[in-house]
């Protein structure tokens, strides 16, 4: 009888590795920290960073993700969520991608996390729609707020 991993069983799981195979991770983080810097020096941009939708009258799912990150950048967690629920999210998902690759440094050994597709995906398209039931719900607020 051939016994199945948990990766082939279809649940996550957690491993160690002797190389950071997800270097990429922290370069997105790092793009994060950068930007959240630059909105609080610089402030909001003088444009309106929505997209077709937004041109449109319908809030996307990232709508007030500018204005949430500015507000998490002057450290207002409260504010950040009502403008996008997202970027607070995000912001842990940064901080532990800065200590996993602190961590890796230190030790040689880094932290892989395998969740299978099916799971990703699914929970994207839940989040997503979810997101976009709450954005909706404050399309005036979203729509109203321009840079």
């Amino acid at each position: 009888m051939i016994e199945m991993t948990a990766a082939a069983a279809g649940r996550p799981r957690v491993a160690l590795a002797s190389a950071d195979r997800a270097r990429w991770l922290l370069v997105l983080g790092a793009a994060a920290v950068l930007g959240a810097i630059g909105l609080r020096v610089g402030g909001l941009p003088k444009f309106d960073p929505g997209g077709p939708l937004h041109s449109a009258g319908i809030p996307c799912p990232f709508c007030g993700g500018t204005r949430g990150t500015l507000a998490l950048a002057n450290g207002d967690v409260g504010v950040a969520w009502s403008w996008n629920p997202v970027v607070p999210l995000l912001a842990i998902l940064v901080v532990a991608v800065i200590v996993r690759a602190v961590v890796g440094r230190l030790t040689g050994r880094w932290v892989e996390v395998f969740v299978p597709r099916k799971f990703v995906l699914g929970a994207a398209m839940v989040g997503l729609v979810a997101l976009q039931v709450n954005q909706s719900l404050q399309a005036e607020r979203l729509l109203g707020a321009s840079a």
